[in-house]
């Protein structure tokens, strides 16, 4: 099957610089028999808008506008031991004027986010026992935010004659190991799952967790969980 979209959308604004105009693509594919389901998508966005004192009140002239590219693709076999796995790509560009059409506190940023996530479960008597990891690869090309680069390599999108001046990227791993018991009316899950983030330390994190539910009634459920987890900023 397939599905296909486009859209677009413009205001010339109620209050003083607060017009904008959007447009977006998006497409969805998705295969599905009795051995594999498939689905593949990919999306394009672009907009821009006057952001009257949206980052600062005391600049009510401000703009931006931002391009975002996206593509993904999700696999998973109907086999007694259960293979998934997704891959996808995501790039964003934003562009930053604190005084619209003018040079000063401008910005240029390029985003681009990988991920990988496969996967390996087993359903059987005594529950479902999952296995699996995500790899995440984020990076930066900016003109004022991250380290400075050697030289200017890379051109700005969409400007004229601009370069970025300054970078930065870093790798996040994620494995872990979880079963899920079902018992009638009760279903309790537990694991670990290992945390590490390649530009923070060399430690690798382990952080258990056990999730609890039971069914007491149709009309009442009862939960526990306690985890352990980390997030590194955005």
């Amino acid at each position: 099957s397939h599905i296909a979209n486009i859209s677009g959308n413009r205001c010339d604004g109620a209050v003083k610089n607060g017009d904008f105009r959007q447009g977006k693509f998006f497409y969805l594919g998705q295969l599905d028999n009795n051995k594999l389901f498939a689905q593949w998508q990919s999306g394009y966005s672009r907009q821009s808008f006057g952001a009257n004192t949206f980052y600062s009140a005391a600049f009510d002239n401000q703009w931006e506008r931002t391009n975002r590219l996206l593509n993904s693709i999700r696999l998973e076999t109907k086999t007694a031991v259960k293979f998934s796995t997704s891959l996808s790509w995501m790039r964003n560009y934003d562009h930053f004027q604190l005084i619209r059409d003018s040079s000063y506190g401008e910005n240029y940023h390029r985003n681009d986010v990988l991920n990988f996530s496969p996967e390996l479960s087993y359903r059987w008597k005594g529950g479902k026992t999952s296995i699996g990891a995500t790899y995440r690869h984020e990076s930066i090309l900016s003109t004022n935010l991250g380290v400075p680069m050697e030289n200017d390599s890379v051109r700005v999108y969409n400007s004229d004659g601009k370069f970025y001046k300054k970078n930065k990227s870093r790798d996040i791993l994620n494995a872990y190991l979880k079963h899920n018991f079902l018992f009638r009316t009760w279903n309790l899950n537990l694991g670990v799952r290992t945390y590490r983030n390649f530009d923070e330390d060399d430690r690798i994190h382990f952080l258990p967790f056990v999730n609890a539910k039971v069914e007491i009634n149709r009309n009442w459920t009862l939960y526990a969980s306690w985890n352990n987890a980390r997030r590194t900023p955005t």
